[in-house]
């Protein structure tokens, strides 16, 4: 007898972060994979995704992290796919979990990392593939303060000088764990950045680094005139020698960046264009990508 496919809701989140440790990924703990179902951010979030269920025991998923977007002044709800994990003896159910989440109307549908196999499921589903080249910039110290320019802090930065759209991120970003927010102001304008720690970068010949990983810009003033100081801030408060970011925040490259590929990415939507899928509310602002 086939297991019974349902939704996931939020009494489930406990036993979905005991499967997703024993299954998934042992090195992220059940208490870390439920935690990450329990956003705060805007969302239509009707579940966290799917999940089949055998004699009262989960044996398969598909996670699913719902946010609702302003994109060129409308508002569209997103579902980023993740934690994609089904027990061998019951693969067959595998593609129901995904028809029956890629079924609900009205959403955009994402997958930030998504593996090879499922690259290929995706395209015969209509899942749109692009790829996520990255710039690599070394994050230089600098011995003295930049003229007119101030790094900031979700805790130092002055919220009536932020726009409406800034104000919101700091309201639903703030106490993220595994995504921190950096404002620049330059010339008065504040420009907001959203970055994470990322685990290790592999660039041509050189060895593997720990890196920031830029997931958002909502920039003011032109990346050239504040990185300098923007670098400086995440080598001495994050650590971390290397900042990757997604070729597609920038028009063109900055000076001195070395370019990466990156992993492909996917994505399902009748409203939306490739120019408008980024990283924002997603899986890699709470730890899972």
């Amino acid at each position: 007898m086939a297991p019974s496919l349902r939704p996931i809701d939020d009494a489930d989140l406990p036993a979905v972060g005991v499967f997703l440790n024993r299954h998934l990924n042992a090195g992220a703990s059940p208490e870390r994979y439920a935690d990450a179902f329990r956003y705060r951010w805007p969302a239509r979030r009707p579940n966290h995704g799917f999940l089949l269920e055998e004699n009262g025991a989960i044996v398969g998923m598909l996670g699913a992290i719902y946010s609702k977007r302003e994109i060129r002044g409308e508002e569209h709800d997103i579902c980023n796919l993740s934690c994609w994990c089904v027990l061998p003896d019951h693969r067959k159910q595998s593609l129901a979990l995904l028809l029956t989440l890629v079924k609900q109307p009205g959403y955009t549908f994402v997958n930030l990392t998504p593996a090879l196999q499922v690259l290929e499921i995706g395209k015969a589903f209509g899942f749109q593939i692009f790829e996520g080249g990255r710039y690599m910039l070394l994050n230089r110290p600098r011995f003295a303060a930049a003229p007119g320019i101030r790094v900031l802090t979700p805790e130092t930065v002055d919220p009536a000088r932020l726009d409406g759209a800034q104000a919101g991120h700091l309201a639903n970003l703030r106490g993220l764990e595994h995504a921190q927010m950096t404002f620049v102001e330059a010339s008065g304008a504040v420009s907001m950045i959203v970055h994470r720690r990322f685990g290790h970068i592999v660039a041509h010949r050189l060895p593997r680094v720990p890196a920031i990983e830029i997931l958002h810009m909502d920039l003011r003033s032109p990346f050239e005139a504040i990185w300098p100081s923007l670098a400086d801030h995440l080598l001495r408060t994050q650590r971390r020698p290397v900042t990757v970011l997604d070729q597609r925040l920038l028009a063109s490259r900055p000076a001195g960046a070395l370019t990466l590929r990156g992993g492909r990415k996917m994505f399902l939507s009748k409203t939306l264009g490739l120019a408008d899928i980024d990283s924002l509310y997603t899986e890699l602002m709470v730890g899972l990508g």
